[in-house]
C-alpha cells in the first residue's frame, strides 16, 4: 500500500515503511515509525496499521517521520485482525474478519473516535475498491458489500449461488474500470471474473476463451490516464495492453462474448412445461471481411441439471436488425438457466427472451 503525504511517497508492504524520492530513490524513514501493511492519510496525518493484529497508530500533524508512542488505540474486537483501512469522506474505515469500524478525528487528547461498527467484515483485502464516493468489497460471508453512509448494503444478491461455489474465495482482488462504470472481481483459484455496473446494478462474468476453455481475462491491473485505459499482462510478462472499442480481435484472438441468466417459470416455484422459446436480438452491422452471417451459441440446463448440447443459431441476415432466434422445446423444469456465447465481429444485444410455458401444478 501507498500514499502521498508532503509530496513524499510513504510505502508499506507489512515491514518497513519506506519513503520514495527521485534524488534517493527507496529507503526506510530515518525514524521510527511502526512495521505497516496498510497506509492513510487524513487531516494531515499518516495513519498506519497492520503491525499488528489490532492497533492502528498516526503521526504528528503535518509529519510522516513523527510517530508519538501515545497516539495509537485499538479495534472494538480484540481478536479480530485488521485486515484493511481506507480514508473516506474525512472518516477513517478500519476492514477487520468480521465487522468495518469508522473513525473521525475529533481532537481533543483521544484524537480519534469510534463513530460506528458495521457487523460485515471483510475475506480478501485485496476486494476493497473506491467506486467515486463510496466503498465495496468482498466481505466475510462471501457476498459483495457497499458502504450506504454509515452503514453496510448488500449488493450481489443475485449472485449469491455462484459466489457460494467458489472453492477459494480468499484470493479475490478488485479492479475499478472507470470508464465503463464497472467493477472487475477476480478470483485466480477458482477462474473466474464477476463484473458489477454499479450504474444499471447489474451483474455479469468476463473470461476469456483460450486453449479451448474460459479462463480468466488476461489482464491482472488495470489503469486510465485520461481517455486511454491500460492493462497489465496477468502473466508474467512485463506487457502493456491498450483497450480499444472498435477492435475486431483481441490482439489478434477471437472475441467471445459469454452471458448467463436464470429465469423463474413461475413466481409460485411450481413446475412448468416449456414448448416454445424465442431470443430478440438487436445486431450491428457485420464485420466485411467475414464470409458467414454471425452465429452464436446457446445451451441450457433445467433446475440446475446437466447442461443440454450446445447448439449454433444464426443472428439473422445482414438486414434484420431485430431478428428472432428460435428454440425447440425443451422441457419440464421450476426455473432454467441459459449459456449463451457470441463469438462474430458484431455489435449485438440480446433484448427479450419469450418462453411459452404451461403450468404443471406443484
Amino acid at each position: 500500500r501507498w500514499v502521498v503525504h508532503d509530496n513524499v511517497l510513504l510505502i508499506a508492504t507489512g515491514g518497513d515503511i519506506q519513503r520514495y524520492s527521485l534524488i534517493n530513490g527507496l529507503r526506510k524513514l530515518v525514524t521510527d515509525p511502526p512495521r505497516a501493511k496498510y497506509l492513510s492519510v487524513l487531516n494531515g496525518m499518516v495513519i498506519a496499521s497492520g503491525f499488528d493484529r489490532t492497533t492502528f497508530q498516526w503521526t504528528t500533524p503535518g509529519s510522516h517521520t513523527s510517530w508519538p508512542a501515545l497516539s495509537s488505540t485499538t479495534i472494538e474486537d480484540t481478536s479480530d485482525y485488521i485486515r484493511e483501512q481506507r480514508v473516506l469522506n474525512n472518516r477513517l474505515l478500519l476492514f477487520t474478519d468480521h465487522t468495518v469500524e469508522t473513525w473521525q478525528n475529533t481532537g481533543g487528547t483521544a484524537v480519534f473516535t469510534r463513530s460506528s461498527i458495521s457487523p460485515k467484515g471483510i475475506l480478501a483485502s485485496d476486494s476493497l475498491v473506491q467506486i467515486h464516493d463510496t466503498l465495496a468489497w468482498l466481505g466475510d460471508d462471501a457476498m459483495f458489500y457497499a458502504m450506504e453512509g454509515s452503514g453496510v448494503t448488500p449488493i450481489s444478491l443475485s449472485m449469491q449461488r455462484e459466489l457460494k461455489s467458489l472453492a477459494v474465495p480468499e484470493d479475490c482482488y478488485g479492479m475499478h474500470l472507470r470508464a465503463e462504470s464497472v467493477v472487475a472481481w477476480v478470483f485466480p483459484s477458482d477462474g473466474r471474473c464477476f463484473v458489477y455496473d454499479y450504474v444499471r446494478k447489474s451483474w455479469s462474468e468476463d473470461n476469456e476463451w483460450a486453449r479451448g476453455c474460459w479462463q480468466l481475462p488476461p489482464y491482472g491491473a488495470y489503469g486510465e490516464v485520461g481517455t486511454k485505459r491500460y492493462m497489465l499482462d496477468r502473466a508474467a510478462t512485463g506487457k502493456l495492453f491498450t483497450r480499444s472499442d472498435d477492435a475486431y480481435d483481441d490482439d489478434g484472438t477471437p472475441i467471445r462474448v459469454l452471458r448467463k441468466f436464470r429465469v423463474r417459470l413461475n413466481a409460485e416455484g411450481h413446475l412448468g412445461r416449456i414448448s416454445k422459446g424465442q431470443f430478440r436480438v438487436t445486431r450491428g452491422q457485420q464485420d466485411p471481411n467475414s464470409e458467414h452471417p454471425p452465429k452464436f451459441l446457446v445451451r441450457w440446463r433445467l433446475d440446475n441439471g446437466p447442461w443440454s448440447d450446445t447448439e449454433e443459431l444464426s443472428i439473422g441476415n445482414e438486414e434484420d436488425h431485430s431478428p428472432y432466434v428460435p428454440l425447440e422445446p425443451i422441457g419440464v423444469a421450476r426455473e432454467i438457466e441459459f449459456e449463451v456465447v457470441e463469438t462474430d465481429a458484431v455489435k449485438w444485444l440480446v433484448t427479450d427472451l419469450m418462453l411459452t410455458v404451461r403450468g404443471l401444478g406443484r
